[in-house]
């Protein structure tokens, strides 16, 4: 239901798509966090993160967590020969 974004999308984030990323056009003008409510807005438009902040902090806080267990638990790829 929820979708958080901690850092700013880019062109770079977005690929080399042949169809322009919507996102990347309607950019909010508040501050990140934005907090998005997919059942409601799946196009993403309607920035609601002060409105549930306690969201924010859950996600946020699962976030890290998951980035600090790839960052220690990163494992090599396998390549064949």
């Amino acid at each position: 239901k929820w979708k958080l974004h901690l850092l700013e999308p880019s062109e770079k984030w977005a690929g080399k798509q042949p169809v322009v990323e919507a996102l990347l056009n309607t950019k909010p003008t508040t501050p990140l966090p934005w907090l998005y409510d997919l059942s409601a807005d799946i196009g993403e438009t309607h920035n609601v993160a002060d409105a549930n902040p306690k969201i924010v902090r859950q996600l946020r806080k699962l976030a890290l967590s998951f980035n600090s267990r790839l960052s220690t638990e990163i494992r090599l790829a396998y390549i064949g020969k």
